[in-house]
């Protein structure tokens, strides 16, 4: 049975794939493989010249993306190679990134055609069927802007701090835990939120429900919900319409 995220990403194991792969953004797992619906085509992402390694990446369900239907794949090697698709369809996107490992490591881009490593950074080029190397803690965005060259773009880290930029949006989750006994008609808590500053504009808003959840978002009677940026911290503050007690789980994001 098919998950929803909050990221738009819709996330099933199936023995076989669908005839047609008419909805954007689906990502569907079948054995080993995992597949990416681009509304046109499914795109194997665990094939050489298919789109990434199923035995490096695994899909990731929370935290930000380019744009609302971007999957995101987490690094799970130490440093795991993404094979660009050899005929991507324009506008395609791709964002890999690890959500747990603290180190922040380098980035790089391969091009086999001129048998050299490209700088990190936005702007640089990859070709069709060229390869990408993404070390534990940083992520990367692949976008093809045209049937020949992949743009490389860096939107930001996920807990690691990164390079901004590329118009992405960065974002996480967090918890933030109402504790006086009988619960609390308000509330007022700070959560770590890696990459913010006092500059930011942020956005704070419930997570969706999940069975070990001891307060079901729909279930709370939210009046009021802001997030004030830190450094490396939002200052989360939270008003009921009833008294709400325990954990209450959170996505955040930097617009």
């Amino acid at each position: 049975m098919a998950r929803e995220f909050a990221i738009g990403v819709r996330f099933a194991q199936v023995a076989t794939l669908p005839s047609a792969a008419t909805e954007p953004g689906v990502v569907l797992e079948q054995g080993a493989r995992l597949w990416f619906s681009d509304g046109l085509t499914w795109v194997d992402l665990g094939a050489a010249g298919g789109g990434g390694g199923a035995a490096d990446y695994t899909v990731v369900t929370a935290g930000q993306t380019l744009a609302d239907d971007t999957p995101l794949l987490a690094v799970l090697a130490t440093t795991a190679t993404f094979h660009a698709p050899a005929s991507p369809q324009v506008g395609e996107e791709y964002v890999v990134r690890n959500a747990s490992s603290s180190a922040a490591g380098a980035l790089a881009v391969f091009d086999p055609g001129a048998g050299r490593s490209i700088a990190y950074g936005s702007g640089q080029s990859l070709a069709p069927g060229g390869t990408l190397s993404a070390a534990r803690g940083e992520q990367i965005a692949v976008i093809v802007r045209s049937a020949t060259v992949f743009e490389l773009q860096t939107p930001g880290a996920v807990g690691p701090a990164g390079p901004a930029g590329g118009g992405g949006v960065t974002g996480g989750t967090g918890t933030i835990t109402v504790t006086p006994a009988g619960g609390a008609l308000e509330w007022l808590e700070t959560i770590p939120a890696a990459g913010v500053t006092p500059a930011s504009r942020v956005e704070v808003r419930l997570a969706g429900a999940t069975d070990a959840d001891e307060n079901d978002p729909e279930m709370i009677e939210l009046l009021g919900l802001w997030g004030t940026p830190g450094t490396g911290t939002i200052t989360v503050g939270a008003s009921f319409g009833r008294a709400v007690g325990g954990p209450i789980n959170l996505h955040w994001s930097i617009l």
